[in-house]
């Protein structure tokens, strides 16, 4: 359980980019109060579905639909601020100058990504790479649909939190989970691709066919094993 540095609970945490909950679920039981925010709807209400149907109590749980550079939230009001896999899609000054703004001194923001994928074996590497360059390659074909999206470079969050001058102390730290992993769950861990589900929302033709290519070749490598898999995270923090 999270806590605050005295022994005690956090009392609260926001959630950007929380897209449809899974981030934010996580925090039910290490916070009394937690926010998430996104600027999709349909992203949100699939997340209040996600914590209406959850059974270990989420009634301090709650949404905001909006953007990341004004959450609407009082100065000085969170304990922690977290982006997860999501802080590419923020415009980084504003969403910076919002995050210390809502800050409460010595309040900590974490920016983590997972270095995909995660890792099973040999074989599930080398599909899960061919998967990643057959969807390089529908972006290049798709540009249209990602029309005036924008994307930051993960490689340089640290850089950028550096530079904007609001937090007193930025790192980055390494640390990764061993979890287990079957053919089911691995193949729809490709899906939660944020550029997957604007594919097939957009009815690109072809996806389909890869995701099929992709559960095919992962049931033939795992087949009904259930095996260890590592899964790797660069967090980068800041400090207000």
């Amino acid at each position: 359980m999270s806590t605050n540095g005295n022994g005690n609970q956090v009392d609260t945490v926001v959630d950007l980019g929380c897209g449809t909950g899974i981030s934010t679920l996580v925090w039910a039981r290490s916070a009394k109060k937690v926010v998430g925010v996104d600027p999709t709807e349909d992203m949100l209400n699939r997340a209040r579905q996600r914590i209406s149907s959850n059974t270990d109590g989420c009634s301090h749980l709650s949404f905001l639909n909006t953007v990341s550079s004004a959450t609407g939230l009082e100065n000085d009001s969170v304990d922690i601020v977290v982006c997860s896999q999501s802080l590419h899609w923020m415009d980084p000054e504003p969403t910076f100058r919002e995050i210390a703004r809502i800050l409460r001194p010595g309040g900590v923001f974490a920016a983590i990504d997972c270095d995909w994928p995660p890792t099973i074996t040999l074989d599930t590497d080398l599909v899960f790479k061919e998967a990643q360059a057959n969807l390089k390659s529908f972006q290049k074909t798709s540009q249209h649909i990602f029309e005036g999206v924008k994307q930051w470079p993960k490689g340089t969050h640290l850089e950028r939190m550096e530079k904007s001058g609001v937090f007193r102390l930025t790192k980055e730290i390494l640390v990764h989970n061993v979890e287990y992993s079957d053919a089911t769950r691995f193949k729809g861990l490709l899906r939660t691709f944020g550029e997957i589900q604007t594919f097939l929302k957009a009815g690109v033709q072809g996806i389909e066919e890869v995701l099929q290519r992709f559960d095919a070749s992962i049931d033939e490598s795992l087949g009904q094993r259930t095996l260890p898999c590592y899964f790797h995270y660069r967090v980068r923090l800041g400090i207000k």
